[in-house]
């Protein structure tokens, strides 16, 4: 499970993590309290039919930069993941 595989890598000194993937991997991040921050890209593109993203609920963004034709919002998790 990624909380095993968490628990493993900061009993190995690991401070940080970059987690990138699909909707499945991030939302496993998501429903196990794992992260601290997420960065979101959207863009007016549209690939294919499109994925659906993970789901986050009760996080207002703490940014949103827009340049060019991409918005990106820095979400911060208001529960850290260590401290539980």
């Amino acid at each position: 499970s990624v909380s095993e595989a968490m628990k493993q890598l900061h009993s190995d000194g690991m401070q940080s993590v970059l987690v990138e993937g699909g909707p499945t991997l991030h939302q496993a991040f998501i429903d196990a309290g794992l992260w601290d921050e997420i960065i979101i890209e959207q863009s007016d593109a549209v690939l294919g039919q499109g994925i659906l993203p993970a789901t986050i609920s009760c996080v207002t963004p703490r940014f949103v930069t827009k340049w060019a034709q991409k918005t990106w919002f820095t979400l911060q998790n208001p529960i850290n993941y260590y401290n539980k």
